[in-house]
């Protein structure tokens, strides 16, 4: 059997173990670990010269080997020497993860700014999660970037700070606007507590409120969080445009392939998961005898076109009599919608129409259109 070229690369690696080679092989292929002869090869020359080799003189070493610092792959490649180094040999990387924990301490900081600034977000992030972030902060190893599962609304402000977008500061509005008109306080509230909580959760309490906020800031929300009478479930809001009554309803997918997955597969597969999906709320909403427009956020490693398939596929479902359309939202703020109008039911006003005096033009894309 002919070797891999990784596997090649990795027998060269036994010549030459210099910090610069193990460093691009695990650039090259995430979570190599590498033989402990091959990391002494590396690590015990700097020793040799310099006794007190430190975790700073590491970091000068990659930087003179590659004029960068990889700093995962670098962390990682100390972890694997100080798993097998002798005590007098361990670099304490300490030094080396403190400036990106000050980093994110910053932004824990930022974050509860905005919270204190608020008018409904203290509900859900006080003093007892600030400390929870900070602990996770204080574990952080630097090995990959900094992610939590169980906090997600903080990765969620670091990344839009990043964009320059006010993601706290909107949801924020959008929840005191619904507060003002909405005899469901008590539902609103625990909505609110529901940021504070695992990713699936989270997420889709966030997709929830950045589709329902845009109808509300206009005035076309006549009942927030409706109930359906015949199965005790709820729609996100009834909503009347110009005399025209129809329903919102919002959810997401949570679940498919990693983005780095590789190997074959059936877009079918998906498509079939999402039409399902469509047609199991529009299943519990149809008893209130109303139009649905239904807003659809994607796992994000679905592909476009299976998306486009799985509505195409509802749209031909009995279920799907009760759909004006449903917009996709790839991004769970929902900044841009494509936009799929069921052909077969005829609203007073075209729905594209009909959004547009809710979003702004180039937020929305028909995705009829071949």
């Amino acid at each position: 059997m002919t070797p891999s070229i990784r596997s090649l690369e990795l027998r060269q690696a036994s010549e030459d173990a210099s910090l610069e080679n193990l460093l691009r092989l695990s650039m090259r292929y995430k979570g190599q670990v590498f033989e402990k002869e091959i990391l002494e090869k590396c690590f015990n020359p700097f020793f040799t010269k310099r006794p007190n080799f430190s975790g700073l003189d590491f970091k000068r070493e990659v930087r003179k080997s590659l004029g960068f610092y990889p700093s995962h792959e670098m962390l990682r490649l100390l972890k694997q020497w100080n798993e097998i180094a002798p005590t007098n040999k361990k670099i304490d990387s300490q030094r080396l993860t403190e400036p990106y924990k000050q980093n994110l301490r910053g932004g824990l900081k930022r974050f509860m700014g905005v919270v204190n600034r608020s008018s409904f977000l203290h509900y859900a992030f006080d003093q007892k999660w600030k400390k929870e972030v900070a602990e996770l902060i204080s574990k952080y190893d630097g090995l990959k970037g900094f992610g939590t599962d169980s906090h997600t609304i903080f990765i969620g402000f670091i990344q839009e700070e990043r964009r320059e977008y006010n993601f706290l500061e909107k949801i924020d509005l959008y929840i005191s606007k619904i507060y003002q008109i909405t005899h469901r306080k008590a539902i609103l509230l625990s909505k609110i507590k529901k940021l504070r909580a695992h990713l699936s959760n989270y997420l889709g309490t966030a997709f929830e409120l950045m589709v329902v906020g845009p109808w509300v800031l206009k005035g076309y929300v006549e009942d927030y969080e409706p109930i359906i009478p015949s199965s005790g479930k709820r729609a996100e809001a009834l909503v009347n445009v110009d005399g025209f009554k129809f329903l919102l309803e919002a959810t997401t997918s949570q679940t498919g392939r990693a983005l780095d997955q590789g190997g074959a597969f059936d877009p079918r597969d998906s498509a079939k998961s999402i039409a399902s999906k469509l047609f199991s709320k529009v299943e519990q909403l149809k008893q209130m005898d109303l139009p649905i427009f239904i807003f659809y956020n994607p796992h994000v490693g679905t592909f476009e076109e299976e998306v486009k398939m799985g509505i195409d596929d509802f749209l031909e479902t009995p279920n799907a009599a009760w759909v004006l359309g449903v917009a996709v939202a790839y991004d769970y703020r929902a900044p841009k919608l494509e936009v799929f109008e069921n052909a077969k039911f005829r609203p007073p006003k075209n729905l594209m129409q009909i959004l547009e005096k809710v979003y702004p033009i180039s937020a929305l894309k028909d995705g009829n259109l071949k």
